[in-house]
């Protein structure tokens, strides 16, 4: 039993040394197999990217290589194995942009799809409703809660700046000077400087016609830190065209009044008409003669208005525009020279022609022979009541002010006082007048009255001084009295020294 048991392996053995063996062949090269994501997002502020990659059975003869058609995107770099580096270029386009990477490893070509997103900006600025002096911005920032102002500023201003910094500077600058000029703290004052969120319909106003503008903005904090670069936005006015427009004009003139008569070779032509001072005009900086003086003056006028007034440009250019052949009566200062203007011209202050002028001088105002009555009482403690009457129907100024502002005046002296008086023009009456007025119990008041015709004190002061306490009452007149005191005539023509119809802006 035990030796069959031994010849078993023996057997076996000799089973398998019989056996013939084959040759062994090499095994067949597997080929290499570049893996790489096909897609690669970036955003549109650009910068340094890297696409990783790997390989199976590499080829120990192969390098990766890529390259790209595309100029935005450069400096590719395969250098280290397992990534490929690579520059892209910030997009300013509103839409997003696509580059292909085309990468070789052998025979291998990947193409790897590089999508850079549309470039958002910080803040987008739109105009519209572009004229000859007024233009409107809509300013809609990416950060709806960031701070920012809205400015406006001449291109020419705003180039001379080198850079970003320095033109955020001189706003700063400028803005802190203002506060410190007005007295308000620098919150206050910015709270009309910045706005936030989308701000649409704002207007540009009191431009000039045909000039480049730079609308501009940035992001700032109430600690008058920028928080991003400038946004400008460039815009052109509309140009007016010139017209071949003339006017004739001559004058009437009936002591210091004046009837200007004008003549428009165009009779369906607005256009503008008003006398100044020549003295006013010779001493103004610029050719009154161009059109680019009349121009700025009528932008500066207008733009005066609107900030004090609240007028509109129709308000300011309005009661001077005409059309057609025209008589425009003026009162004037006696004896003085005026030169008449007139040019093609809008409501918005737009100016479309030549400049047309006339030089003219007024006479002497009349003395008048008006004898003017003041009777005044207290109806009550605190009411002053008076009756002004007149023998004829020239014109006068009247007014009540406290006894004590003309205390040691003349007559004269007082007369001189009131034509320098800026309310004295615009209190002036014809015939018959009733008025009154609260007064203070205690206090002593000067009724007063006098021929006034341009400027000029046509007769003596009529004057009533009355107490103000009930059952007070008092009347006087410009008449002469029997002791030669009431009512002393004015011994020459009073007049006020620099009387003008209107101030040439020179801001």
């Amino acid at each position: 039993m035990k030796w069959f048991i031994c010849l078993i392996p023996a057997f076996a053995m000799g089973i398998v040394c019989s056996c013939d063996k084959k040759p062994m062949l090499p095994s067949e090269p597997e080929e290499p197999v570049l893996m790489i994501d096909d897609k690669l997002e970036i955003p549109y502020s650009g910068g340094s990217f890297s696409l990783s990659y790997t390989i199976e059975n590499m080829d120990d003869d192969l390098s990766v290589n890529a390259s790209c058609e595309e100029g935005w995107i450069h400096d590719i770099d395969c250098a280290e194995f397992g990534k490929i580096r690579f520059n892209a270029d910030a997009s300013n386009e509103s839409l997003r942009r696509e580059a292909i990477i085309n990468i070789f490893y052998g025979d291998i070509e990947k193409k790897v799809s590089v999508i850079q997103e549309e470039f958002v900006p910080d803040f987008r600025i739109e105009l519209s409703d572009i004229n000859y002096t007024t233009f409107n911005v809509d300013i809609f920032p990416k950060d709806k809660e960031m701070y920012y102002p809205a400015l406006v500023a001449d291109k020419e201003f705003v180039n001379g700046f080198s850079a970003d910094d320095e033109l955020i500077q001189n706003v700063k600058d400028e803005w802190i000077a203002d506060a410190e000029r007005l007295g308000v703290d620098m919150k206050q004052y910015l709270d009309t400087k910045l706005m936030k969120g989308d701000n649409t319909g704002m207007t540009a106003q009191d431009r000039l016609p045909g000039r480049e503008y730079v609308v501009y903005t940035f992001g700032m904090n109430y600690d008058l830190e920028a928080l991003t670069p400038v946004y400008k936005a460039d815009v052109m006015t509309k140009a007016a065209e010139m017209k071949d427009v003339s006017f004739e004009m001559n004058t009437t003139v009936a002591g210091a009044n004046a009837t200007l008569h004008v003549v428009p070779s165009d009779k369906g032509e607005t256009y503008y008409v008003n006398v100044f001072l020549s003295s006013d005009l010779d001493s103004q900086d610029g050719d009154i003669s161009t059109v680019e003086f009349w121009q700025q003056y009528f932008i500066d006028l207008i733009r005066l208005n609107r900030i004090i007034f609240g007028s509109t440009p129709e308000d300011v250019m309005s009661p001077y525009l005409h059309s057609g052949d025209d008589d425009v009566e003026f009162e004037l200062a006696p004896n003085t020279d005026y030169t008449a203007i007139a040019m093609a011209a809008s409501s918005e202050g737009v100016v479309f022609s030549k400049i047309f002028t006339h030089d003219f001088r007024t006479a002497n105002v009349n003395m008048s022979d008006n004898i003017i009555t003041i009777e005044a009482y207290m109806n009550a403690k605190d009411d002053l009541w008076f009756d002004i009457y007149t023998t004829n129907n020239d014109s006068y100024s009247w007014g009540v002010k406290l006894s004590s502002e003309f205390e040691g005046m003349s007559d004269e002296e007082m007369l001189r006082f009131l034509l320098a008086d800026p309310l004295t023009p615009l209190n002036v009456k014809q015939g018959y007048f009733p008025g009154g007025c609260g007064v203070t119990t205690g206090e002593r008041y000067t009724v007063y009255a006098f021929g006034y015709s341009n400027g000029v004190a046509t007769t003596g002061l009529a004057r009533v001084d009355i107490l103000a306490q009930e059952g007070e009452s008092a009347s006087g007149s410009n008449a002469p009295s029997d002791s030669g005191q009431a009512g002393l005539p004015v011994g020459e023509m009073l007049e006020i020294s620099q009387f003008n119809v209107e101030c040439i802006a020179s801001y």
